[in-house]
């Protein structure tokens, strides 16, 4: 009887060091999803010109005091500059082991002009020093031709652990 029950010991170290050996190793962005609302019930890639935009990044292994930086980017739309859009960038932060962040960009009052965008975030260790990054094209529908410059959209966000 206490062989048996050794072995069942042994075989239970065996699978949690295995399970720990598993969640080991350098901090990463190891997802990025886009949805259309924060839960993440409707992921998406195409957004209408009025949606709010949702990503939700997740940590593998966060650094202690890490930050998490979204930002929005213009890839191909008419009539803008491809690169990151001003004003449409925020810092998170992964106090206490957080291993998720989550992004929202409110469209303009105009809508967002229809093409392609970038959601891309960025994992910082405590120093500032790049240990990840991912990121997400969608595209944007819907809007008709600006007939004036749109207002600037917001940019908000939050953490949460898992």
């Amino acid at each position: 009887m206490n062989i048996g029950l050794s072995s069942r010991a042994v075989g239970l170290t065996v699978m949690l060091v295995s399970m720990a050996a598993c969640s080991s190793g350098p901090p990463s962005v190891s997802d990025l999803k886009l949805g259309k609302d924060k839960e993440m019930t409707q992921a998406a890639s195409t957004f209408d010109a009025h949606d709010t935009l949702y990503a939700v990044a997740t940590i593998t292994n966060p650094p202690a005091n890490g930050k998490v930086v979204g930002h929005l980017s213009v890839v191909d739309v008419a009539g803008q500059e491809a690169g990151p859009i001003p004003g449409l960038e925020m810092t998170l932060s992964l106090a206490n082991g957080l291993n998720t962040a989550s992004f929202n960009f409110a469209a303009p009052t105009a809508g967002w002009p229809n093409g392609k965008y970038k959601i891309d975030v960025v994992l910082l260790d405590a120093s500032g020093v790049e240990k990840g990054q991912k990121g997400a094209e969608l595209t944007t529908t819907g809007n008709a031709p600006p007939a004036a410059a749109a207002a600037t959209p917001a940019a908000a966000g939050t953490t949460k652990q898992s």
